[in-house]
């Protein structure tokens, strides 16, 4: 499972900690990580939001402003992609996220928020992994099913 983290470069150390804390789930996709020189920068991060089965967004004072997590939420809306807002005690959500269940978190104690983020993130990939389960199964199936009409 794959997870897109959108933040504010300000809270590079942040995003980090967040990525670690979960690298046991997910895969955690942090743009500023994958340096490719020569690439728009814009052309990478939309193929890694589309390919990415979430989009969490830490929502800081200092990501409320940003227009490059704007338009990452943007994206991930319009490829239907599920939007996960972690967001700072004291930030209201605005915009696109308005009504959008979230994880509030408070900075001098994240790790509650981590642990719900965990746990939600979990169950979805256990769900994800049995509806691939189920996928494969029933392409083996039908495999089976046309080399039996074959003979």
């Amino acid at each position: 499972m794959k997870v897109f983290l959108s933040f504010s470069i300000k809270d590079f150390n942040l995003a980090k900690n967040l990525k670690e804390a979960l690298k046991a789930i997910c895969d955690v996709y942090i743009a500023s990580e994958d340096i490719r020189p020569g690439t728009p920068l814009w052309k990478k991060i939309e193929a890694n939001i589309r390919s990415s089965n979430f989009i969490i967004v830490l929502m800081t004072k200092n990501a409320e402003g940003s227009a490059m997590v704007q338009q990452e939420i943007a994206t991930a809306k319009a490829n239907h992609i599920t939007v996960i807002p972690v967001v700072e005690r004291g930030v209201q959500l605005k915009g696109i996220l308005e009504g959008i269940e979230y994880i509030e978190f408070d900075k001098q104690n994240i790790a509650v928020a981590l642990k719900g983020l965990a746990h939600y993130l979990r169950k979805e990939k256990k769900e994800k992994d049995l509806s691939d389960l189920l996928t494969i199964s029933l392409l083996i199936g039908g495999l089976f099913m046309l080399i039996g009409k074959s003979k």
